[in-house]
């Protein structure tokens, strides 16, 4: 691989991240709920994340704990090239080539999906309700209990957080 293309690569994953870091930031906050029994929830979003087996019961989506410390460690706008080879190998570490991602809870398994520019990718909501993800401007509707193929649509090859029902869960390295 030449210097240029090097060059050409670290500036489209600086873009990336600084995109994505700034699409993070304007998401809305995760919904907190209390899971005891007999707790009114103000938010009509929590209609959502009820658990079916008990209404008044309300399921909080979890990420697993390496997904959040890699969000948490994502080094933002102002970072260093040193600071974004780091993240980016941290991902690396972590993404598990999908080409399909089943939802649970708005918990996607494999949390960080390798895939690939252009490819769809079938996700399977395991749950009785709709979830809806969003990454960047992309709204994608999952219906309860089904599989759906979906090509989303990225700027390129990158690393990419997205949500689901409002909760950033899971994380894109797309590939060329």
């Amino acid at each position: 691989m030449t210097t240029s293309q090097k060059i050409i690569i670290v500036v489209l994953v600086v873009a990336i991240l600084v995109l994505g870091f700034f699409i993070y930031k304007n998401q809305k906050s995760p919904i907190v709920l209390n899971t005891s029994e007999n707790t009114s929830v103000n938010n009509t979003n929590a209609t959502n994340n009820t658990n079916p087996t008990n209404s008044n019961v309300i399921v909080k989506p979890t990420v697993p704990a390496y997904v959040a410390t890699l969000l948490a460690s994502n080094p933002g706008s102002g970072a260093t090239t040193e600071q974004l080879k780091e993240f980016s190998a941290k991902v690396f570490s972590y993404a598990v080539d999908a080409s399909s991602i089943e939802v649970t809870h708005c918990v996607p398994n494999p949390a960080v999906a390798r895939v690939f520019l252009n490819k769809p990718i079938n996700f399977k909501n395991m749950d009785s309700i709709p979830h809806t993800l969003v990454n960047g401007d992309v709204t994608m509707n999952i219906p309860a209990n089904k599989t759906t193929a979906i090509t989303p649509k990225f700027a390129g090859p990158g690393i990419y957080g997205y949500s689901c029902d409002t909760a950033i869960n899971g994380i894109f390295l797309v590939m060329p």
